[in-house]
């Protein structure tokens, strides 16, 4: 239980927060360029920091787009994440404050000193020897002599060993300055670093996190996205069970006064205006978001987003940090419960249960959506799991931050689902890779894959297991609930199944489907998106 003096501290603490938020004091505190970075290579330009903070310029929102506009959308986002050890539930990551430490986690289970010369974070810049850095040094205020010294230096010294990704381009698996490419391969600008939570006041999670942010000075819809990979490593003797995985976002859209809400087919959180005029971008404000690409690996399958949480202030929502006091209330929000009663949200539309509050369409007015005029700041995350996380595993989430421009705030909605359309579209390509299951000849659960592609046109391919022979149903519907097509009706062996949804004989408007399975005892629907 909370006592009446800790509910009155964190009042206090939040709406001083807030209030320095929108007094947006400046800072006139010396960059440090072992600590701090700028990703600033096409249209925005943002801060990334050493203990997995991101966005933030010390007091200031630092997410600029457009770049060079002295506007701002993002105050602060980091990647956060909660699980059981022992029944004891423990937190980390960054919210306003971070439980990490820079730098690797050694054999014998220490940290490295944070004093060691190789502990900082890294910068490369493809091409840096022949492009014109005359954009990037004005945007940092620094020297173009400055910046070439920092990008030979970051090559000269990539932390390959330590997990910094690089392509290899003459395929001898050896890191070699001058042949090799530091960075993600084709990235025009990648920004690394690793840190770790063993030092974290509160308890622990023993993880090492690796943070790659990337990004492409290229056209649409490259021009407006940076990406964040981030490989987590569980360094302790613990299992840390029912783990989830989350991204903290408070956004700043100019001023305050945003309105929240989710997109459960893209795996989008987004934010936009609450108001029509924006005393900062005028009557046309951006909407952004964050877009989970790659989600928790389990049993060969990769977790989508699970839930969606947001909170806002003034109270009696607060900022849930991470403390020994708080965790339960992080743990609560990755879990997509009420942060502070761990209740479940109840769709005021429904009036069922859900995880995913404020998941309707703004632009058509349809469903949940946020409508809390008066509400001056709003925070939320996406988040994935459960899952259980062994000692030595290894997880990968990349999630890509992303920011779009309409005719007014929700045309600019409009264009943001557009651009996470286009970037899920692309971003298997882009990495080289392809999505994958990992098959079973007889699978031990019933379960229902989400279809690929998707968003689709013309076709789309659904995947199911079932572990029984069984009657089986596979049939999609609109959201009226009229069926569409029957793709699946008879007895089937147990197995793993695929079929194929093409449209080429059907008459269908742009939109959400259903389709749904029906195996034995087993039902499970799920939605696809239909973008002529």
């Amino acid at each position: 239980m909370r006592t009446r003096l800790q509910i009155l501290f964190l009042i206090v603490f939040s709406l001083t927060l807030h209030a320095q938020k929108i007094a947006k004091v400046n800072s006139t505190t010396s960059v440090d360029w072992r600590k701090s970075q700028k990703i600033n290579i096409n249209n925005i330009s943002t801060w990334i920091h050493w203990d997995g903070r991101s966005d933030i310029n010390y007091n200031n929102a630092g997410f600029e787009f457009p770049k060079g506009s002295k506007k701002y959308c993002f105050y602060q986002s980091g990647i956060i994440w909660g699980g059981k050890v022992n029944d004891e539930i423990r937190v980390g990551g960054s919210t306003y404050f971070s439980s990490l430490s820079q730098g690797w986690i050694q054999p014998n289970g220490q940290p490295i000193d944070i004093n060691d010369q190789r502990v900082r974070i890294y910068k490369v810049r493809k091409n840096f020897e022949t492009d014109d850095l005359t954009e990037e040094a004005t945007d940092e205020e620094r020297t173009v002599d400055e910046i070439y010294k920092q990008y030979k230096k970051g090559a000269e010294e990539w932390p390959v060993d330590l997990g910094a990704p690089f392509d290899d381009v003459n395929g001898d698996e050896i890191y070699t300055f001058g042949i090799d490419n530091p960075g993600i391969t084709g990235a025009h600008q990648t920004i690394w670093y690793v840190a770790n939570d063993i030092k974290f006041n509160s308890k622990p999670t023993f993880i090492e996190l690796q943070n790659t942010v990337w990004a492409y000075n290229s056209a649409y819809p490259l021009d407006r996205t940076i990406f964040k990979k981030y490989v987590l490593i569980n360094q302790g003797n613990e299992i840390i069970h029912d783990m989830y995985i989350g991204m903290f976002s408070d956004p700043d859209i100019g001023t305050a006064n945003e309105f929240a809400g989710c997109d459960t087919v893209f795996n989008l959180g987004y934010s936009y205006k609450s108001n029509l005029l924006d005393t900062v971008y005028g009557t046309k404000p951006p909407a952004v978001g964050f877009l989970l690409l790659q989600g928790p690996m389990v049993n060969g399958r990769e977790l989508q987003m699970t839930s969606f949480h947001y909170n806002k202030l003034p109270f009696p929502d607060v900022d849930p940090d991470l403390d020994m006091l708080r965790n339960i209330w992080v743990y609560n929000a990755l879990q997509g419960l009420i942060e502070y009663t761990g209740e479940k949200f109840i769709d005021p539309i429904t009036g069922e249960e859900t995880k995913f509050p404020l998941s309707g369409d703004p632009v058509n007015k349809i469903g949940w959506i946020d409508s809390q005029l008066g509400i001056t700041d709003k925070r939320f995350y996406l988040s994935s799991g459960p899952f259980d996380f062994e000692p030595g595993d290894t997880q990968v989430v990349i999630f890509a931050q992303i920011a779009a421009q309409g005719t007014d705030r929700l045309e600019s909605v409009r264009q943001l689902k557009r651009l996470a359309f286009q970037l899920i579209y692309s971003f298997p390509s882009l990495m080289g890779t392809y999505p994958t299951e990992l098959p079973r000849e007889v699978p031990e659960y019933f379960y229902l894959s989400q279809n690929y592609p998707n968003p689709f046109n013309p076709s789309t391919e659904i995947k199911y297991e079932i572990p029984i022979d069984c009657s089986v149903t596979l049939r999609v519907y609109d959201l009226l609930g009229r069926e569409v097509a029957t793709l699946v009706d008879e007895y089937k062996q147990a197995g793993i199944y695929n079929s194929t949804f093409n449209i080429n004989n059907l008459t269908l408007s742009s939109g959400v489907y259903i389709y749904s399975l029906q195996a034995g005892p087993y039902y499970k629907y799920k939605k696809m998106m239909f973008i002529k």
